[in-house]
């Protein structure tokens, strides 16, 4: 009775580990370091570089990893308005109107200005606040700081 109980716990295992696919917490280390491995990362069908992906937990429904594919997959509950943020210039978000910004500063990490032109994707619905610092609110204290426009401050959930 022993040796068939074993013997069904083992099975159990290997069908348990042996899975292709299998579901992960959202971490935005773990998941950085696994595109960065190789893995490619999809949010829904958006093929999408996961470094230079603002979107917050309270959006996503499920992530799965597929080893065989080396795919990540992240479901979104169906509400995500996604935007590249060279599209923010002149949006209107929580009521404020973004203005022509030269720097964009998103959870504390300035984004380079290389970046901000397709390769950032900001989930709008993540967005928790908005600063927006005009030349006149930054030039006394960074006189050195020479930017096409004001600054843009987010933060998400």
């Amino acid at each position: 009775m022993k040796i068939k109980k074993l013997f069904y716990t083992i099975i159990f295992a290997l069908i348990l580990f042996s899975c292709k696919s299998r579901s992960i917490t959202y971490n935005h280390t773990r998941i950085v370091k696994l595109q960065e491995s190789g893995y490619s990362v999809f949010f829904d069908t958006l093929k999408i570089n996961f470094k230079n992906f603002y979107s917050s937990k309270e959006q996503v429904n499920r992530i799965t990893k597929n080893k065989k594919n080396k795919t990540i997959n992240i479901k979104s509950k169906g509400n995500s308005n996604i935007i590249e943020s060279e599209n923010l210039k002149n949006k209107t978000i929580k009521n404020l109107s973004i203005p022509e910004f030269g720097l964009l500063i998103i959870d504390g990490y300035p984004v380079s200005s290389e970046n901000l032109k397709t390769n950032v994707l900001i989930d709008l619905n993540s967005i928790k606040n908005i600063k927006i610092l005009s030349k006149n609110d930054y030039q006394d204290k960074f006189p050195h700081l020479d930017l096409k426009g004001g600054i843009v401050i987010l933060q998400t959930k």
